[in-house]
């Protein structure tokens, strides 16, 4: 959960505060500009207070209308046009202030304009240009901070998705394993034991390690030969296993339960084939941080029907949040071989 930002830090990001504090600092420039003297006299305060009456139309109409009006639908002709109107009437309002609007406003002092139509032009322009680059550059944070706040949301609601769908691969997995076993105790297999110290090791690995955001290649692969050793304890028939693995970086880590539901998808489908071959074919290679696992395994083809099943559906899932576009999962049956092809990232050993 995010820590709430400190009250210092709300008032900062405020629009009100961040808008006083402007007219605060541009009344200070303005006023240190327009004296005439380095004592303070009360005629410089209220003559830059005047001149601020007409710089603040120009700054909001320019922000609170122009902008969201003309500039943002791409009126660019329209915006120019209204800006020099703008700027125009600022002028105008300014020079009616000091002629008319100061003896109403403040009787009893005597104020002139010390400038011109040309330099007050250039006022009123500066300020317009202010008023657009704080305009602008507030809209593009907003938009980062939004943008930021709808990946956080997709990455919470993808770290949600690959928990649920770790939670459906457990019981898989689990349930898969109690079958193998009940095979062997059904027939009061000696090998019973053992296979039950075999599955205590996955289930710890699965129920535990699996909690971590990646966990070493190397021990994913213990799992491969522990899975493989508990199916051809329970095989009542002979099954051809070839495991063969090839790892240039031996430190590399993938996220947990990559590979053992393609194992679990060949054990669970493989049959003998019309040729009469019974196997399946492992191959894990890793290199340049990209893992290819070649899973192939014979079946009986039946019409309509592929050794598809839950396990692999569950890991395209989780592969689609996992490694969006950098990923690749082929599946391939040809003659009563069924293969599945899978490439995707490693990451090194973090020291």
């Amino acid at each position: 959960m995010s820590k709430s930002p400190s009250l210092p830090t709300r008032m900062i990001r405020n629009n009100h505060v961040q808008h006083g504090l402007f007219w605060i600092v541009s009344y200070y420039l303005l006023y240190r500009l327009f004296r005439y003297s380095e004592e303070t006299t009360r005629t410089d305060l209220i003559y830059t207070l005047l001149f601020h009456l007409s710089l603040v139309p120009v700054f909001y109409g320019n922000t609170r209308l122009l902008i969201p009006q003309f500039f943002r639908k791409g009126r660019y002709f329209w915006y120019l046009f209204s800006t020099a109107l703008l700027l125009v009437l600022g002028v105008a309002l300014n020079q009616f202030i000091f002629r008319y609007g100061a003896d109403w406003i403040f009787p009893g002092y005597y104020f002139i304009s010390y400038y011109g139509s040309w330099q007050i032009l250039q006022f009123m322009g500066a300020y317009w240009a202010v008023s657009t680059l704080l305009k602008l550059s507030r809209s593009w944070f907003l938009v980062r901070e939004q943008e930021k706040r709808i990946q956080q949301l997709e990455q919470d609601r993808s770290i949600a998705e690959l928990r649920a769908l770790k939670a459906q691969l457990d019981p898989h997995f689990l349930f898969n394993s109690l079958n193998n076993i009940y095979s062997l105790a059904l027939y009061e297999d000696k090998r019973t034991p053992e296979a039950l110290l075999t599955l205590s090791n996955n289930m710890r690995y699965v129920l535990y390690e699996c909690n971590a955001e990646t966990v070493p290649l190397q021990r994913e692969i213990d799992q491969v030969r522990d899975y493989l050793s508990l199916f051809q304890m329970r095989s009542d028939v002979e099954v051809e296993v070839e495991l063969r693995v090839v790892l240039s970086q031996k430190k590399e880590h993938i996220q947990p339960l990559l590979i053992l539901p393609l194992i679990e998808n060949a054990c669970k489908h493989s049959r003998p084939n019309a040729e009469g071959n019974h196997f399946i074919r492992i191959a894990i290679h890793q290199e340049d941080h990209t893992l290819s696992v070649r899973c192939a395994n014979s079946y009986q083809e039946k019409a309509g029907k592929v050794p598809g099943g839950v396990g692999l559906n569950n890991l395209r899932q989780r592969l689609k949040l996992l490694f969006p576009g950098t990923y690749n999962l082929e599946t391939q049956s040809v003659n009563g071989v069924y293969t599945v092809h899978l490439h995707c990232p490693t990451t090194s050993a973090k020291l």
